[in-house]
């Protein structure tokens, strides 16, 4: 009853993981995630498509399975110790892949008080919190510092000829999925932080 803003499948996972240390707010955004991904394992396309890439990963296809639809190489290179297909593996694993981004993103910078610059406020958690998120759909690779590029409204990952950084800056990627669906960082990090503002009961 005390999880009531939380899907009754995960609510047990969360309060373990709760009772077990676990930090409240990067379970909020990990359950965001994972609502963003899969739907939390729920809904038409998830049940049609989760044994398919089951099948597949037994193929030896590197596929995205489980609520948090992560690729098996994900988990491996993150050291997991549970199945991703799993409630608690997969919220286990967007923990632990937050705490990877989140340290990436400390290091060169982004801050954990200050909004992201160049998204609405409302959008933003904070500028280190919403490029972590950026990363699950945008991958780890692509948090670095970004500048001005010189002649151009475009900002670009920071080098010898672009070194003008702008702060807490997050990009904006766009990728059109197999489906025809039209994906944007910005627009995923924005669902991602709506959700997240739901989870109000713990």
């Amino acid at each position: 009853k005390q999880l009531y803003c939380v899907p009754p499948s995960f609510a047990p996972s969360i309060a373990n993981m709760i009772v077990n240390g676990y930090d409240k707010q990067t379970l909020k955004i990990a359950l965001g995630i994972i609502g963003r991904e899969s739907s939390y394992a729920s809904g038409l396309r998830y049940n049609i498509t989760a044994p398919l890439k089951t099948i597949g990963n037994l193929l030896g296809y590197n596929t995205s399975t489980g609520p948090a639809q992560m690729s098996q190489q994900t988990a491996k290179d993150l050291k997991l110790q549970q199945p991703i297909e799993t409630v608690s593996g997969a919220l286990k694993a967007v923990y632990e892949y937050l705490k990877r981004s989140y340290g990436i993103a400390t290091s060169i910078g982004y801050s954990d008080t200050a909004k992201s610059v160049n998204v609405p406020p409302s959008n933003s958690i904070n500028a280190k919190t919403d490029i972590a998120i950026a990363s699950y759909n945008m991958g780890v690779g692509k948090i670095v510092k970004y500048c001005d590029k010189a002649g151009s409204k475009l900002k670009v990952k920071c080098d010898n000829k672009n070194t003008k950084q702008v702060k807490n800056y997050l990009p904006n990627y766009s990728t059109t999925r197999w489906d025809n669906v039209n994906i944007t960082t910005h627009g995923y990090v924005a669902e991602v932080v709506k959700k997240y503002n739901k989870f109000n009961c713990f």
